[in-house]
């Protein structure tokens, strides 16, 4: 595990916040501020795909091409798609990753969670 649990970096932890923080309030300022947020959570999502050891109990087996677009892509409306598309893929609950004491992978859940909370709030400012 690196750094995710009791005592984890205290530098990474406050970037989280911030980084939540904005995707949380983002679709308040409309859709440009909603997509400046999901575009940021990406970076975290894929901050903690390269840190986990094993996609396979994470989700479908879609998600690692799907990390892989989202990695990839190079302008909003495919970065928006590819969030989307590993937002579906990752299916994998909270408690079982857990219960699996796969600590890198219950980290790449919470970003996925705060995802689709971003992209929720970009559906929200952009109707």
């Amino acid at each position: 595990m690196t750094g995710h649990g009791p005592g984890g970096d205290a530098a990474g932890a406050a970037i989280r916040r911030r980084v939540v923080a904005s995707a949380r309030h983002a679709h308040l300022c409309g859709p440009d501020a909603a997509r400046r947020g999901m575009e940021q959570v990406v970076g975290l999502v894929l901050q903690h795909a390269a840190e986990a050891a094993d996609l396979g109990i994470c989700g479908t087996g879609e998600l690692p091409a799907a990390l892989a677009a989202l990695k990839s892509a190079g302008c909003p409306h495919s970065t928006e798609d590819a969030a989307r598309r590993t937002a579906r893929a990752f299916t994998a609950a909270p408690a079982d990753l857990l219960a699996a004491g796969a600590g890198d992978e219950l980290a790449l859940c919470g970003a996925v969670i705060i995802l689709r909370d971003a992209l929720a709030g970009l559906d929200t400012a952009t109707r």
